[in-house]
C-alpha cells in the first residue's frame, strides 16, 4: 500500500486558500489531547532570503495526514533486560496507523505551522505505548515496513533507510487558473506536488507523560523541497517532455554532493549517504508531459495549451524532494538543469535536450526553495536547446548500467526514461 501524505496548498503566488480539512477527513475533531498517541507534521518553510509573488503565503507549505498513513515507533534503548527485550540489543518496532485529525490551523489558529493526527493500533485512538524501563520513544514516517526496496527495520532506529529515487510528477500546474479560478488552480498544484508525500521522511523523539501514557511526536523533516518555475521552451513545437535532470559534477566532501539513498540515525540526527550521483532525476507524467492543446486551431499561441499560459509565457512547474546539500562553494560550478523531451513516436522519435544554468543554493531539511536562473525569483527559468553531443559530454553520458545483483554492465539501459 502506498503511504503518502496529502499535499495541501495553504496559499500560493499572492494568497490562495488552503484545502479544506474536509478533503482529508469527514469527521474532524478539535480536542485538547489527554491520552493516546499523537503525531504532528511541521509546515515546510521558505529557505530563501526573499519571497516573491511566486512563493507560498508566509513562505510555507503544509502536508496532511491521510487515511492509510502509518508511523513506526521504537522505544529508546536503555537496558534489554529491564525493557523486556530478552537480551536483544535493538529496540523492536511497533506499527501505529493514522486514526483521525485532531488539530489543524484551519480549526485552531494557535496551532498554525503543524497538522496533528491521532495514531493507534488499527482504529484504536486511545492506544498507549507501554514498554518497561523507558518513557522515551522514537517515531519514523512513513512506515514502509511492507516496501521491499526501502523496508523500515523491524529492530533498531539507528539506520532508517531513505530513498529519493524514482520521483515522478503526475501533471503540470494549470497556472492560467491563478486569480481566475483559485479552486481549480489549487487542485492542479495539489496534483502536481502529490508525489512529494512518498519522499517526506520524518523523525521524532518523544517523552511519554508517565501519568496517563500520552505520547506526542513532533516530527522533523529529513529533506528539503525545491520548486522549479520554468518557461516552456519552443511552445510552437509539438513535443512531449519526459524528464527533468538536476546536474552538478561531483566534487569535494559528501555534504557538497547530491544524495539519492542513505540511512538516517534518529538518535544522532545524521543522514549517512550510500549513493551520491552527480544527477537527480524527476520523471514527468505516465508517458511524459503532453502540454499540447489538441483542440485549439488558433495560431496565436502555437501548440501549447493555454492552461499553462501566464503573462505571455507558457509555464511548467515541477517539484522535487532533495536531501540536504550545500551547493554554495565559490570553487564549485553552478548546478545545471536539463529538460529532456521528444517529438514523434516509434522509429520517428527524436530526442531533444534543453539546458539552463541555475543559481547556487544550500538545501536544508524542512525548507522549501524556489529555483531560478536569475536574481529575480519571479522570472521563470529559461532554457536553451543544445545538441545531444553537448549533453552527453557535459553529464558524462553512458548507455550502460551496472546490475546490482550480478555486477555486470548492461548495454543500452543507462539512460532509460531520461
Amino acid at each position: 500500500m502506498k503511504n503518502i501524505l496529502t499535499f495541501s496548498i495553504i496559499a500560493f503566488l499572492a494568497a490562495l486558500t488552503s484545502c479544506s480539512s474536509e478533503d482529508i477527513l469527514g469527521d474532524v475533531q478539535v480536542t485538547e489531547p489527554k491520552e493516546g498517541t499523537e503525531a504532528a507534521i511541521p509546515d515546510v518553510v521558505s529557505g530563501d532570503a526573499s519571497r516573491s509573488e511566486l512563493y507560498y503565503d508566509n513562505g510555507s507549505m503544509s502536508f496532511m495526514w491521510n487515511a492509510g498513513d502509518g508511523i513506526a515507533i521504537y522505544p529508546k534503548f536503555v537496558d534489554a533486560d529491564k525493557q523486556g527485550f530478552f537480551g536483544a540489543e535493538l529496540s523492536p518496532r511497533t506499527d501505529y496507523l493514522y486514526v483521525l485529525e485532531t488539530a489543524h490551523a484551519e480549526t485552531n489558529p494557535a496551532l498554525k505551522g503543524y497538522v496533528t493526527g491521532k495514531f493507534g493500533e488499527t482504529d484504536d485512538e486511545s492506544s498507549r505505548l507501554t514498554i518497561a524501563g523507558t518513557t522515551e520513544f522514537y517515531a519514523w514516517s512513513p512506515n514502509t515496513s511492507t516496501r521491499q526496496s526501502i523496508a523500515t527495520p523491524e529492530y533498531g532506529y539507528l539506520e532508517m533507510p531513505v530513498d529519493f529515487t524514482g520521483q515522478r510528477q503526475a501533471s503540470n500546474v494549470a497556472i492560467s487558473y491563478y486569480q481566475e479560478d483559485n479552486a481549480a488552480y489549487t487542485a492542479s498544484e495539489k496534483a502536481a506536488s502529490g508525489h512529494l508525500g512518498d519522499y517526506d521522511f520524518m523523525y521524532s523523539l518523544a517523552e511519554q507523560d508517565p501519568t496517563n501514557l500520552y505520547t506526542y511526536f513532533e516530527f522533523k523533516h529529513v529533506q528539503g523541497f525545491v520548486r522549479f518555475y520554468m518557461k516552456v521552451p519552443d511552445p510552437d513545437v509539438e513535443q512531449v517532455f519526459d524528464s527533468l535532470l538536476l546536474f552538478r559534477k561531483n566534487e569535494g566532501l559528501e555534504q557538497y554532493k547530491f544524495t539519492t539513498k542513505g540511512t538516517f540515525d534518529m538518535e544522532a540526527e545524521v543522514l549517512t549517504p550510500t549513493e551520491q550521483p552527480s544527477m537527480l532525476k524527476l520523471l514527468l507524467g505516465t508517458n511524459g508531459f503532453d502540454l499540447i492543446d489538441h483542440d485549439s486551431e488558433s495560431p496565436r499561441y502555437g501548440k501549447t495549451s493555454n492552461l499553462y499560459l501566464r503573462k505571455g509565457n507558457y509555464i511548467m512547474i515541477c517539484y522535487m524532494a532533495v536531501a540536504p546539500v550545500d551547493l554554495m562553494l565559490d570553487a564549485h560550478p553552478k548546478p545545471i538543469l536539463y529538460l529532456c523531451s521528444h517529438t514523434g513516436t516509434g522509429d520517428n522519435m527524436i530526442k531533444k535536450y534543453y539546458k539552463a544554468t541555475l543559481a547556487k543554493k544550500k538545501i536544508e531539511a524542512g525548507k522549501l526553495y524556489q529555483w531560478s536562473s536569475a536574481l529575480d525569483e519571479e522570472e521563470p527559468i529559461t532554457f536553451e536547446e543544445i545538441e545531444v553531443e553537448e549533453w552527453k559530454e557535459e553529464v558524462g553520458y553512458t548507455n550502460t548500467v551496472t546490475d546490482s545483483t550480478s555486477g555486470e554492465d548492461k548495454e543500452g539501459h543507462g539512460t532509460e526514461n531520461w
